[in-house]
């Protein structure tokens, strides 16, 4: 019996938990990706294959996580799949506040500009969407919780826009960023110079980084909770000559939004720790700025 095939060693209990931890969430990260319109489960060995570890490793995983009713086995097929539990606990989050008061905002967006809208938020090195938006029922949208990596999308840029220069070298000076066109900011330092770009016009722009039939702008909003930003997205022709339109309602949008968390939290500011330039410029100073 192989040291992988066998019980995890005793006298390393804690290492064991951990261990037995990360495959439990790897697990369900592998659950998550499954094709729903092709298949309803995924069987024991094809999850052993895919997380490349033992199957009896697997199969007492799938115990545990069956146990506490995160995962069930599907009576016809005997594979497995994720039930409704997370999408339960992860409803009642603060998230679940920031989506239902972001909705109307978005719906405006995607409606007035013709747009796919988002409401975005930063994992790690990726950022996803909370929610998102189309203009009509014939514009695909990335869907929620599907997204994009932090360095080659405008979003990303966003959410970076309150670093400063010794933050994120700090953070990020030694990250390889993956290249995904020719416009992929693949250093460190291409990646702060457009948040530099960024904090300069207020909203955050990209065309080409991550796909080069795709152009998306941001703009980062800021509540008590957490930071997240407003992104619409197209294709380059759709957008390039629409700038200023696009960044201004997105600003806009954004506005009402602090106004907004204000309100919900006691008159609390939504706007502690906000620069300046995105806090307390007005409109007029916004576009005097853009054109000098």
């Amino acid at each position: 019996m192989t040291p992988e095939e066998g019980p995890e060693p005793r006298e390393r209990d804690g290492g064991s938990r951990a261990a037995t931890l990360r495959r439990g969430i790897r697990l369900l990260e592998v659950l998550s990706t499954v094709d729903g319109s092709r298949i309803c489960c995924t069987r024991v060995t094809d999850l052993t294959r895919m997380l490349d570890t033992h199957k009896s490793q697997i199969s007492r995983n799938l115990a545990v996580l069956a146990d506490l009713g995160i995962v069930e086995q599907c009576a016809e097929h005997r594979g497995y799949r994720l039930t409704w539990e997370l999408y339960r606990l992860g409803v009642r989050s603060h998230h679940r506040l920031i989506v239902t008061t972001a909705m109307e905002a978005l719906e405006w967006l995607a409606r007035h500009l013709k747009l796919s809208s988002y409401l975005v938020i930063r994992s790690g090195l990726g950022v996803y969407p909370l929610w998102s938006v189309a203009p009509s029922d014939d514009v695909p949208l990335s869907p929620p919780g599907l997204g994009w990596s932090l360095h080659a999308s405008a979003a990303g840029t966003a959410l970076l826009m309150d670093y400063d220069r010794d933050t994120f070298f700090a953070e990020f000076g030694d990250v390889s960023f993956e290249r995904f066109t020719e416009r992929t900011p693949t250093t460190a330092t291409e990646v702060w110079e457009k948040i530099t770009m960024a904090k300069r016009l207020g909203y955050a722009i990209q065309i080409g980084d991550f796909d080069p039939e795709l152009c998306a702008i941001a703009v980062p909003v800021v509540n008590p909770f957490e930071r997240f930003v407003f992104a619409v997205s197209g294709s380059p022709a759709a957008m390039t000559d629409r700038v200023v339109e696009i960044s201004d309602a997105l600003i806009f949008a954004a506005g009402r939004m602090r106004k907004k968390f204000t309100l919900l939290h006691g008159r609390q500011s939504a706007d502690q720790d906000v620069p300046r330039w995105l806090s307390h410029l007005s409109m007029a100073e916004r576009r005097r700025g853009k054109n000098e």
